[in-house]
């Protein structure tokens, strides 16, 4: 028996203890699964804690890829990804060489706060792109190219301007991106005999895809799509 043991033991031996180590129901310790249960998804029920009750009582949120902020925050960086290229594909699609829209600032379209997804969908396409940064992954380029593209198509491109640029920054949302359409009839958009492919743009589906057999996920993805980004559309609650 090694010291450590022998010393155990003599503790438990003591007039100030009441237990007894050769006693002791060791078959009915708790697990760590009486704790955290198998089937959480998103949730952690915790014991008593001491102190002052929490105003959530007894419920710990778990901030993972499956939290609502994550979500609406990559479904986010994705569409303004989709605007850019989608844009990019119709204007070499129509035969405009030299214009193509350069990545906004990661900074930027990541921020999800209320005030900034009202500010941003606000916006019409135009202003995203014109009133804020490139990516500074793009040091090369004139800090105000995005601008630049914006008032040479204005200027040579109306129909262009005025069927894409001055729409709604989320007009693109329901029509296209969340309907996983690759190729596009823009006679709806004011072109005609124009088709777009965009299979080699990532639209929704593409970005549920990623997920594999995560279907819980892909559920919640549905749910905070229609939820943020087509606020007009109704639809059932899902339960989780």
């Amino acid at each position: 028996m090694s010291v450590y043991e022998q010393e155990s033991i003599e503790y438990f031996h003591t007039s100030d203890s009441n237990y007894d180590i050769y006693s002791f129901d060791w078959l009915n310790v708790p697990s760590i699964e009486d704790f955290f249960p198998k089937n959480c998804s998103n949730e952690i029920k915790c014991g008593k804690k001491r102190g002052r009750k929490p105003l959530r009582d007894d419920i710990y949120k778990i901030h993972d890829k499956k939290s609502e902020d994550n979500i609406i925050r990559k479904i986010q960086v994705n569409y303004v990804k989709f605007i850019r290229n989608f844009i990019n594909e119709l204007l070499k699609t129509i035969g405009i060489k030299g214009l193509s829209f350069i990545p906004l600032d990661y900074n930027f379209i990541k921020k999800i706060s209320k005030k900034d997804r009202d500010n941003l969908n606000s916006k019409t396409i135009k202003e995203v792109f014109c009133d804020n940064n490139i990516s500074p992954k793009y040091s090369t380029k004139e800090e105000d190219i995005n601008k630049k593209i914006c008032q040479q198509i204005e200027k040579e491109h109306k129909d262009i301007s005025e069927n894409i640029l001055n729409r709604d920054f989320l007009f693109f949302f329901g029509k296209i991106y969340y309907k996983n359409k690759k190729t596009i009839n823009m006679k709806e958009f004011g072109f005609d005999n124009l088709e777009v492919d965009l299979k080699n743009i990532e639209l929704f589906g593409d970005l549920l895809s990623k997920e594999k057999d995560d279907d819980y996920l892909k559920e919640k993805m549905h749910f905070c799509a229609k939820k943020f980004f087509l606020p007009n559309t109704i639809f059932n609650c899902i339960h989780y």
